[in-house]
């Protein structure tokens, strides 16, 4: 039980659930000397927002709050489409390398100052690497940008085929002081107050 969602019959062996939304089910088992044991679990279902379905592991932080990755100087590679949920993402401590075709959609709201949440900041250490990568909204709210803090640095690279993007931003790439970037091959589209910000102590290579 519940009854919906499952395919097929519930008395079987191995029942079969497709649910529309995440559904806890019990099941009761009776052995031959009608010795009953009731157990359960949650089937879960990759979210749908704005038209875009994301796996469960590729969902990153939660609404409201602030989530902090620290790689303890190794790399990760992401590939896919990936929904950032956090109001702040914060990287640190190691190569965050998006390969080609991978895109991070954004999940943003205006705060009460009617700026917009969901900023994804490099911290100490932390490095950037996006080949023929995106990084956009997930609906049509702007979500507020890359921030490259101090120490930290962002590598934008075409995969040969295709640059990368930041899209859809209040202010698509800021470069703090004592960062570095390398920007090869970018398209920065529809960012609502600048694409690429930069301080004056900011190291920013481009051909």
């Amino acid at each position: 039980t519940p009854n919906s969602g499952i395919v097929g019959s519930t008395t079987v062996d191995h029942p079969f659930a497709n649910p529309t939304v995440d559904t806890k089910y019990y099941v009761k088992i009776t052995d031959a000397n009608q010795c009953e044991e009731i157990d359960s679990v949650i089937v879960r279902v990759p979210p749908t927002i704005c038209g875009h379905t994301f796996e469960l592991d590729h969902i990153i932080g939660n609404s409201h709050e602030v989530t902090t990755i620290n790689l303890n100087g190794f790399a990760r590679q992401y590939s896919g489409d990936y929904l950032i949920k956090s109001e702040r993402l914060i990287l640190e401590n190691g190569t965050f390398y998006l390969s080609p075709g991978t895109t991070w959609y954004v999940q943003s709201q205006l705060d009460p100052e009617w700026y917009p949440t969901g900023v994804i900041s490099l911290g100490q250490n932390a490095t950037l690497f996006m080949k023929g990568a995106k990084i956009t909204s997930v609906c049509d709210t702007a979500w507020s940008g890359v921030v490259a803090g101090a120490d930290s640095r962002v590598i934008l690279e075409t995969n040969g085929l295709d640059s990368c993007e930041i899209s859809n931003a209040f202010i698509g790439l800021r470069l703090l002081h004592n960062t570095r970037a390398s920007i090869t091959a970018a398209k920065f589209i529809n960012n609502a107050y600048a694409s690429v910000q930069v301080e004056r102590i900011a190291t920013f290579n481009s051909p």
